[in-house]
């Protein structure tokens, strides 16, 4: 038996007759933990041992736990404190480790009408002092016991917590605004969410007012930050562009966007000619052809075709022709090296992707793919039957199938079936 399983064992029977049956309670769903850890190892023989001596534990430590939860939260309860909550879920959770039915529902239902007053008087008091985000907190939370025991909580209060919320988001809005902060924005779209939830046609009027402002002011920022890093970094560029457009439709203002945006795509197009011919230069085929993904998609979408005097369709097509033929020379390089790291799965998965990039480039495989696949095949056979014959070794009849599929690697490797297979065979009857 495992020294921590054992320990706890012990610990469980001297907190149980300590009286203190909560904490065995709890020692033993960590024990059981452990056992599940065992297992997941094939340590079958050893966690069946400590299940055994925590079988002999488990109902008695549980069914004491149950009844001192439930005393406790009916003690809570005539005290009506909102903790008596917390004790009726204990008591629950307990009974379920042992699969039993507490008839507990009087209790349960008085736990949590005590727990629903107790947040909304929560609540109520976060709002006396403008404290709205823990009003919203206490306030869920009554509305989840409400919903554990069937009973709604009303909610005329929600609405003055969204008020209080929306009114401060809105101010802090303002003030972003004020100090040109772009953070604005964010503060302006929370509290028009929350206006939303207030069901307050004024608030809402309020923030429909300052929303022309806001978003007038976020176009003209990001716009200016799209002409700032145009040459820069055209990248976020293109997204400070998109977001300028993006404010000014939410707010019917009218902006001139298309030529700031037509040469940040030119600039992006460039630039990412630069990096995939870069990354060719390094052999990176994976990132050339993002690269060229991107040209492709921003030419398509600016529906700019030329660059530098050249069309870039063509340019594209030239690029990523060197990048499928340097992908196959990468991957049948790397399949090699798996080979001699006995890696039949990817020099198999190799070969396969070698097949994709040459049917893209409209040609045969070469037959160094041909040869890379048989010594895959002629490795897998081998690695099969070294596995069949450690699982017949142990009586597993696993290995027959093992032997099978060693048989069939072999046919795909188109050599003859080795004899090793044959030698091994009666291991299997």
């Amino acid at each position: 038996m495992s020294t921590s399983a054992s320990d706890g064992v012990s610990s469980i029977k001297e907190l149980f007759s300590q009286g203190k049956y909560e904490e065995a309670a709890k020692i033993i769903i960590l024990v059981e933990y452990i056992i599940n850890e065992l297992k997941s190892k094939g340590n079958d023989a050893e966690a069946d041992k400590i299940e055994s001596e925590i079988s002999k534990l488990k109902t008695p430590v549980f069914e004491k736990a149950i009844d001192n939860a439930i005393d406790n939260a009916k003690d809570l309860t005539a005290k009506k404190d909102s903790s008596c909550v917390f004790a009726v879920l204990k008591a629950e959770k307990f009974a379920e480790k042992i699969n039993k039915t507490l008839d507990i529902e009087k209790l349960k239902n008085n736990a949590y009408q005590i727990g629903i007053e107790s947040k909304i008087a929560e609540c109520t008091n976060y709002l006396k002092n403008g404290n709205f985000d823990d009003a919203l907190k206490a306030y869920k939370t009554a509305e989840i016991f409400g919903n554990i025991v069937g009973k709604p909580v009303s909610g005329k209060i929600l609405s003055e917590i969204y008020t209080g919320l929306c009114k401060s988001e809105t101010e802090k809005a303002k003030k972003e605004l004020k100090d040109k902060n772009i953070n604005c924005i964010e503060k302006f779209f929370v509290a028009e969410k929350y206006a939303e939830y207030a069901e307050n046609a004024v608030l809402s009027k309020d923030v429909a007012h300052l929303k022309k402002a806001v978003l007038k002011f976020g176009v003209e920022s990001k716009t200016e930050e799209a002409k700032n890093l145009s040459k820069k970094d055209s990248v976020k560029a293109l997204v400070a562009i998109l977001s300028a457009e993006q404010y000014a439709s939410q707010s019917n203002i009218a902006v001139r966007t298309e030529p700031l945006k037509k040469e940040i795509y030119e600039n992006l197009i460039g630039a990412k000619f630069n990096e995939a011919k870069a990354n060719l230069k390094n052999r990176d085929y994976k990132s050339a052809l993002s690269a060229l993904a991107v040209i492709r998609n921003s030419a398509k979408t600016s529906r700019i075709e030329k660059t530098d005097g050249k069309v870039i369709s063509a340019e594209v097509e030239k690029l990523q022709k060197s990048a499928y033929n340097t992908a196959i020379e990468n991957l049948i390089l790397e399949g090699k090296n798996a080979i001699k790291n006995k890696d039949y799965t990817t020099a198999l998965a190799n070969c396969n992707l070698t097949n994709i990039y040459a049917a893209k480039l409209n040609i045969k495989p070469s037959g160094e793919v041909e040869n890379l696949r048989k010594d895959a095949y002629k490795t897998a056979c081998y690695s099969k039957i070294t596995e069949a014959n450690e699982l017949l070794n142990k009586g597993d009849v696993d290995g027959y199938a093992a032997l099978n599929v060693a048989t069939a690697y072999a046919k795909k490797a188109n050599i003859p079936v080795p004899t090793e297979i044959e030698k091994i065979k009666p291991k299997a009857h």
